[in-house]
């Protein structure tokens, strides 16, 4: 017999504060557009998990490359791969 023992942990899926607390860790030093709604994005995020946040901000800030800073456009996009 062996005495490793396997665990699972269930966590649930953020909440609206939740997520606004994980997205502001993932924009930390990134510079947001004027037009970037971010209770639209924590709106559009529902059911997002915080793995699927950050790869949310990684991919806005990818679509951003050549701009000075994240636009809302650049998340709108991000939205349509992520989650």
């Amino acid at each position: 017999a062996s005495d490793v023992y396997k665990r699972q942990l269930f966590v649930p899926v953020p909440n609206a504060d939740q997520r606004r607390m994980i997205l502001k860790i993932h924009l930390k030093g990134m510079e947001l557009g004027d037009d970037v709604d971010m209770d639209l994005i924590i709106q559009k995020t529902i059911g997002y998990v915080g793995a699927d946040l950050r790869s949310l901000c990684r991919e806005a800030r990818f679509n951003s490359y050549g701009n000075e800073k994240v636009s809302w456009k650049d998340f709108e996009k991000a939205l349509t791969s992520v989650g």
